[in-house]
């Protein structure tokens, strides 16, 4: 009976750190800043506190905007580790594996005229949040 307490807990523990590493994702998105620039700015006062309690937002560490060519294409999540410094050392090191990609992808799409959509690479436990996630690099 102990072993089934133990993999029910790990099971919920894994559903939640998906749900904060889409929250953390939704919030960098929405706020076109990354999530520890967010608290450093309500640490500071420049902005206001209040934020952090509008519903669906995480102000925690570990949500990055996505950029390339100067643009946000989206924010990726990340969520499970054992402190939020972790969760965002995470993202920054999913965000400089595929920059270069990035780049290439948003200079062919400037190329061809289309208009820019960011790409979901589709990895866990990070999130990534656009409206629509098509990409060549979808796996």
């Amino acid at each position: 009976m102990r072993s089934a307490n133990a993999m029910l807990l790990k099971m919920i523990a894994q559903l939640d750190a998906q749900e904060v590493a889409t929250g953390k994702a939704w919030t960098a998105a929405n706020f076109g800043r990354n999530t520890s620039d967010l608290i450093a700015a309500i640490k500071s006062g420049e902005l206001n506190s209040a934020i952090a309690t509008l519903p669906k937002v995480r102000m925690m560490r570990g949500g990055l905007v996505i950029e390339a060519g100067g643009s946000m294409l989206g924010a990726v999540g990340v969520a499970g580790a054992y402190g939020g410094e972790k969760d965002e050392a995470c993202a920054k090191a999913a965000l400089a594996a595929v920059q270069n990609k990035l780049d290439f992808w948003l200079k062919r799409r400037s190329a061809s005229g289309a208009r820019a959509m960011a790409p979901c690479f589709g990895w866990r436990p990070c999130s990534f949040l656009n409206q629509r996630a098509m990409s060549p690099f979808a796996t």
